[in-house]
């Protein structure tokens, strides 16, 4: 006895990609009812787990920890017209502010804004993180803080020659 496959309007509930497991690839088909237990193919199984792998194995990653950083990017408020600008909190491990850098407004570019900053007054040390904030005129926005942290660390020497 052939058991037809399963309509894709079945289906609609179940959030896996239909990339990966597309019905004209991975037929999914329902045996008879065995003790009022429905079985499903090992293929159907075997997609879910691979579609659930493929979800957890796709989420976004921080961006790595730096040394001696020079620039900050950021997305622009989304009241930029209105911002007078941005100011940015370097960050102690602790979390208590270091230093408070205003950076102007400077004109983002493809919706990023780079704004130079100089870590050489920072104490060597690992941990470092940024906060950026909005301003106009008085009224401050939230702290949006950075994704990752940078290190100050000596840097080294150049222009090494044996004689």
């Amino acid at each position: 006895m052939t058991v037809p496959p399963v309509s894709p309007k079945g289906l609609e509930s179940l959030s896996f990609p239909r990339t990966i497991c597309h019905l004209k690839h991975f037929p999914v088909r329902w045996a008879p009812k065995r003790k009022g237990v429905s079985m499903r193919t090992p293929r159907f199984i075997v997609c879910l787990l691979l579609s659930l792998f493929l979800a957890g194995a796709s989420g976004a990653q921080p961006p790595a920890d730096v040394r001696n950083p020079s620039s900050v990017t950021f997305e622009p408020s989304a009241d930029h017209a209105n911002i007078t600008n941005y100011e940015l909190d370097i960050l102690r491990p602790d979390g208590t502010v270091l230093q408070t850098l205003n950076v102007g407004k400077p004109t983002p570019v493809t919706n990023i804004i780079t704004a130079p900053i100089n870590v050489q007054p920072v104490a060597f040390g690992t941990g470092y993180s940024v906060r950026v904030r909005a301003i106009a005129g008085t009224a401050p926005s939230d702290y949006a803080n950075s994704l990752n942290k940078f290190d100050r660390v000596p840097g080294g020497p150049s222009k090494v020659t044996v004689k």
